[in-house]
């Protein structure tokens, strides 16, 4: 993988890529009312406006089971129209409610499409006050920042069964910023003056004198006005302290983190430069060869084309068709019946052990670790690719029409982890190669290392203060931190090699038949699957050279004599998707603030 791949890849990982399904929605208007009676009972009422863009049929409203002792009395309605409350179900006018450890999930359905829609919901909370002796208070979470949409227009008020001469204390403790507040003699009313984002929220703590919730039981004997407005106080002192902090966090943050950022980019292009660069030569390499460059086996050629991984599965069956090349198996075309009579075959392959096998003392590590799987796994001397790697994906009725094809000795669960380590056995021969450059690979470390920490420079910076030029430090050392494996560079003879094997590859897929080495048609299939050539353009490059008088007798064909390019495409096409696929593989406190719902619509 080259600088530049790395660079494409690494950027990918950062950005959020959305796939747009045709349908949206806003939050047009939030307008809530909470009341509160003399007996301390807390009846809430919320109404949200929803703009409609698309076919809805869903919305839920999850409230945290905190700030309050029991909540009743719970209902949904429409324009005054109530809606029905259900078990569960998605019929139309229905709610439900569902309850966690830590929320109460409420539940609705309805059927709007490209339209506003206004729904209220309602319930009472009791518990939801702290009532002291002469004074008491109610403290909410009117809007969280646990919605998914932001809020164009919010409004709240709050409300007394009476009257109250004297004067209230309210304390907007978030969204001070997003609101303005207008008291009464019975409560407060509070407008926001923009739209209020996602991520914000306001809250209101408000105390007032008990006399105002005369049938309440008082539940915090010590609570006084005096120690809400020092709590508050207290509280206005931190804010400030934080805001100060924050400040002083940001004037240090713009002088360090650009000089974080120039010095991560100066020190990656430095060290890639000089260590990073690929050897170039004097001597070019032709666009296409029509040969084997060397004696590499089919999967250490395909993982020297493909070294960051991604195509075990064609080194995977590669090495079994190589083995079977030379005489360690024989491969049987097959075709997997379809469960009814209009379903089309597909094809699959069946090893089975060759006669007069080769001593396996020949074999490489990885190679022999793929003998002993496939030795063990067979019945009666053979076991078919089905059985092995499309068992737990393929139905019943299919297992049935095609008796004995699905039989192995060995679990599903046993190839994934015969798979794992087959891959890692692989790469330990790769390693014992020593294709790179130890100074290079020595100071791809270094550089990883060096991004890394001001990577995490970047994250202490971002916890002290929020702003654009330390989230682009975070990102900018992250890029640098994956595209430093870039710098790891080969020998310069591997280098060579690779150029000869990538240009092979170029000439398997575009040479004419006349152009290919004659003789070595099956070696030509084989690297053909472990340089990664796919699809049409496998099938294609096949077809171009092989022919009759070609030696495939390691593999047998369902018309005998005749090379089918198709089936041969098709069973590596199903073996390779097949084996990828399997191996994916309490009350209110004082001054503690309850509410705080969230929710969406679907």
């Amino acid at each position: 993988m080259n600088t530049k791949s790395v660079f494409l890849f690494a950027l990918s990982l950062l950005i959020l890529a959305g796939i747009a399904d045709g349908k949206d929605f806003t939050i047009d208007r939030v307008a809530i009312k909470a009341h509160i009676l003399a007996d301390g009972t807390v009846r809430y009422s919320e109404s949200r406006t929803y703009r409609f863009d698309g076919d809805f049929s869903k919305a839920d409203y999850n409230l945290p089971l905190r700030g309050f002792a029991q909540i009743r009395n719970i209902s949904v309605s429409e324009n005054g129209v109530d809606y029905r409350r259900v078990e569960g179900g998605d019929e139309e006018g229905t709610f439900w409610i569902g309850e966690s450890r830590s929320q109460l999930e409420i539940n609705w359905n309805y059927r709007a499409s490209n339209e506003v829609r206004t729904f209220t919901l309602t319930y009472e909370l009791d518990g939801a006050l702290v009532v002291g002796p002469d004074y008491a208070e109610f403290t909410w979470i009117y809007l969280s920042d646990r919605w998914d949409r932001s809020t164009r227009e919010l409004s709240v008020e709050l409300t007394f069964s009476s009257d109250y001469s004297g004067s209230f204390l309210h304390w907007v403790r978030d969204g001070a910023d997003l609101v303005t507040m207008t008291e009464s003699s019975n409560g407060f009313t509070i407008i926001s003056e923009r739209p209020v984002s996602r991520h914000d929220r306001v809250i209101v703590r408000s105390v007032f004198p008990s006399e105002l919730v005369p049938a309440a039981r008082v539940t915090d004997p010590s609570f006084t006005r005096s120690l809400a407005m020092a709590q508050e106080e207290e509280r206005a002192i931190e804010r400030e302290e934080r805001l100060l902090r924050e400040q002083r966090w940001t004037a240090r943050a713009q002088v360090i983190a650009p000089i974080l950022i120039l010095l991560g980019i100066s020190v990656f292009v430095g060290v890639y430069l000089k260590y990073g660069r690929n050897h170039a030569f004097a001597q070019v390499v032709p666009e296409q060869l029509y040969a084997p460059p060397g004696q590499l086996a089919p999967a250490v050629a395909g993982k020297l084309l493909y070294r960051y991984g991604g195509t075990e599965s064609y080194l995977l069956t590669a090495t079994l068709f190589d083995l079977a090349r030379r005489g360690y198996y024989t491969l049987y075309e097959t075709e997997i019946k379809g469960a009814g009579s209009k379903a089309k075959p597909k094809q699959t392959l069946v090893v089975a052990m060759a006669d007069n096998p080769p001593s396996i003392d020949e074999l490489l590590g990885y190679e022999r670790h793929l003998y002993d799987f496939f030795t063990s796994s067979m019945s009666d001397d053979r076991v078919s690719m089905a059985a092995l790697f499309e068992i737990d994906t393929t139905s019943k009725k299919v297992k049935q029409a095609n008796p004995g094809l699905f039989e192995s000795r060995v679990k599903s669960s046993d190839v994934t982890k015969w798979y794992t380590s087959w891959t890692t056995e692989l790469n330990k021969y790769i390693k014992t190669l020593h294709w790179y450059e130890s100074d290079s690979t020595s100071w791809m470390g270094y550089s990883m290392a060096f991004q890394f920490i001001l990577f995490a420079l970047g994250i202490f910076l971002f916890f002290q203060v929020q702003i654009p030029i330390v989230a682009f430090l975070m990102g900018t050392s992250f890029v640098l931190l994956l595209a430093s494996i870039g710098i790891r560079r080969l020998k310069p003879e591997v280098r060579w090699n690779y150029l000869q094997w990538k240009a092979y590859r170029e000439g398997l897929i575009k040479g004419r038949r006349q152009d290919l080495d004659k003789g070595i048609s099956d070696l030509h299939l084989i690297y053909a699957v472990a340089l990664y050539i796919t699809g049409k353009k496998f099938t294609a490059s096949v077809e171009r050279f092989t022919g009759q008088g070609d030696d495939f007798s390691w593999i047998i064909f369902l018309n005998p004599g005749v090379f089918n390019a198709g089936a041969v495409a098709g069973a590596v096409s199903n073996i390779t998707a097949s084996a990828a696929g399997s191996f994916s593989g309490g009350g209110a406190a004082a001054g503690a603030a309850g509410g705080g719902a969230g929710g969406g619509a679907s």
